[in-house]
């Protein structure tokens, strides 16, 4: 029995038996507008367009842009103001996605984004999730390095010792800080590893002047890890990302590429719609 499935492309829908027959090609002039005059509304915010001007950004008559708009408005995607005569988006639109972020998986988000990282590609990037002082790792790009240097999925560490850790901490003021520290037993898993609450405080007061945080040794001798937050990340409990590498790669230069990139990949996990818009990295 053959089965049908569709090919999309920038000439249309060709649709395909399992054998390789071409049944047709279509496509749906109107659907193409209705895709192009919301995404046009998208760029202008709050200033209501014209229906010249909508038509005009089709190049598409304006009977025919004036059927899309009165369908998407009846259907609560865009707005139009009786005053201006104009249109603009309206909340159908943020229904839409808030569907699609409810469905984000934040891991594969990762993934997806950190293999297009000019520089940090070819690291070991780590995703976490910080609870308290734990901090639970959640996913990881091993890159191209020849030295793997990871932390195990599931893994719990200190956010005492952690750059991820330490990124969220940052977040805190001191006094929340030395709260959540009333009962903490600072071990040293290294003699780098910071050893008192008013050690990490002063890390931490670096990492709000810096935007990162770092683990220099704290967790393994000859290891540096860079750490930035996600900030509104779509995840139940507050998420950071890190970059691992060998402390004798740490140059200026290099520290300045990773952290870049890094900081690139926490807002797009902070922000999945512009993620999921394509924009260059």
């Amino acid at each position: 029995m053959q089965f049908e499935y569709s090919i999309h492309s920038m000439r249309g829908l060709t649709a395909v038996t399992t054998d390789g027959v071409v049944l047709k090609t279509a496509r749906a002039p109107a659907v193409v507008r209705t895709a192009a005059l919301l995404r046009h509304l998208a760029t202008t915010g709050r200033q209501p367009v014209p229906l010249r001007d909508l038509a005009e950004a089709l190049s598409a008559p304006k009977s025919s842009v004036l059927s899309i708009c009165a369908a998407l408005e009846h259907e609560g995607l865009i707005r139009r103001h009786p005053g201006s005569r104009g249109y603009t988006l309206d909340r159908g639109v943020l229904e839409l996605a808030s569907a699609y972020l409810n469905g984000m998986d934040i891991v594969e988000l990762f993934y997806d984004t950190v293999k297009r990282l000019r520089h940090a590609s070819r690291e070991t990037v780590q995703l976490a999730v910080v609870s308290g002082l734990n901090v639970t790792y959640l996913s990881c790009h091993t890159g191209e390095q020849l030295v793997s240097l990871t932390s195990g999925i599931g893994r719990t560490l200190s956010a005492t010792h952690t750059a991820m850790g330490k990124a969220v901490l940052a977040s805190l003021d001191d006094n929340q800080i030395r709260f959540l520290l009333r009962h903490h037993v600072f071990g040293t898993p290294t003699p780098r590893s910071l050893s008192s609450v008013d050690e990490l405080l002063a890390d931490l007061h670096r990492v709000r002047d810096n935007g990162y945080a770092v683990d220099d040794e704290e967790t393994t001798e000859g290891v540096l890890c860079y750490g930035v937050a996600c900030v509104n990340a779509s995840a139940p409990e507050p998420v950071a990302v890190s970059l691992t590498l060998l402390k004798t790669r740490d140059t200026p230069e290099v520290r300045q590429q990773l952290v870049g990139d890094l900081r690139v990949l926490a807002r797009f996990l902070s922000n999945p719609l512009e993620a999921a818009s394509g924009v260059a990295l």
